[in-house]
């Protein structure tokens, strides 16, 4: 999912499109801007050579952010269109970004949104959801949400295990059929060769 929107750079003041900036000390530049920024300012200049170097790694890392972005758009669309919610309440994104910064209770390990998102799309979990949601009264919505939530983490760890295994499984599958093509491949080549004649076998 592509990020949209606008940041003000720092050094020109005008807004630039955001993936096309970089973000320094808490402060968006256009990349051309944060070199002449650093390059010219009165205090605590760098080199060119020093700029470029630290504009390739923030590149890097506001790639990174762009990502994290995109992945939370992606969540809040698919909750709001899951559970009927037309806006997300202020608490709602103080919640996400407790989970994201782990200071939610029982927290021990970093939450990856995209596979927290990957569990909420998986049926046997909706299904598991709905359930238990059957015999509680008024979880719609908003509140149907926050216990699905408390249900995917509590879950978290297990999924996360279940996939990595999964995963392994899926490239000792390959590698045991590139093994059987391999033999396939060697036994048809040896095949072909006994039925091949040595300039010897034709003289004599």
């Amino acid at each position: 999912m592509e990020v949209k929107g606008k940041r003000k750079c720092k050094h020109c003041e005008e807004y630039n499109d955001i993936s096309k900036m970089v973000k320094y000390n808490e402060k968006f530049f256009c990349e051309n801007c944060f070199i002449e920024y650093n390059t010219k300012r009165s205090r605590k200049k760098l080199t060119k050579e020093r700029a470029y170097e630290i504009l390739d790694k923030l590149k890097e890392e506001m790639n990174v952010f762009l990502n994290e972005i995109s992945v939370f758009k992606e969540f809040d669309d698919y909750i709001c269109e899951e559970y009927y919610i037309t806006n997300l309440p202020h608490l709602y994104y103080i919640k996400m970004n407790d989970i994201k910064n782990l200071n939610r209770k029982g927290l021990r390990k970093k939450i990856d949104f995209e596979i927290l998102l990957e569990i909420f799309k998986n049926e046997k979990f909706k299904q598991i959801c709905r359930n238990a949601r059957a015999k509680k009264e008024d979880l719609v919505g908003y509140d149907a949400f926050n216990y699905d939530l408390a249900v995917a983490l509590s879950k978290y760890d297990k999924y996360v295990y279940q996939r990595k295994k999964a995963d392994l499984n899926k490239i000792k599958n390959i590698e045991v059929r590139q093994k059987q093509e391999q033999v396939k491949v060697f036994k048809i080549e040896s095949s072909e060769n006994k039925n091949i004649l040595n300039e010897s076998d034709i003289l004599f």
